[in-house]
């Protein structure tokens, strides 16, 4: 991907994620965020594709890493929801309602504005 502006690389590992092209996808995020280390989007990429490939530490610090990003409230909801997941499938079902409940809230006040 060398040569492509960090959106660039951004959209095509956003494409290859709906493709089902997880693994390529990841490398597409990670090198986005070499040109932009504080880019929430592909930072929540990351850390989608990490969760879809079965990586659960991985997608947890990156989706943690979100939300210490900031970001559009959006992108926030979806750090919760994705830790909300991991921590239903750890069987912490509390911990994972609670985020749910964040997540909602965020999604809550984005469409409201």
């Amino acid at each position: 991907m060398a040569g492509f502006a960090p959106d660039a690389k951004l959209q095509l590992a956003q494409a290859q994620l709906a493709a089902g092209e997880v693994s390529a996808a990841q490398a597409g995020f990670a090198s986005a965020l070499e040109g932009d280390p504080g880019h929430a989007a592909a930072r929540r990429g990351l850390a989608q594709s990490a969760f879809r490939r079965g990586e659960p530490e991985g997608a947890e610090r990156a989706f943690e890493e979100v939300l210490g990003l900031g970001g559009d409230r959006s992108t926030l909801a979806t750090a919760l929801r994705g830790l909300a997941e991991l921590r239903r499938a750890a069987g912490d079902r509390a911990a994972a309602a609670e985020l749910l409940s964040q997540a909602d809230s965020l999604a809550e006040g984005s469409q409201t504005r």
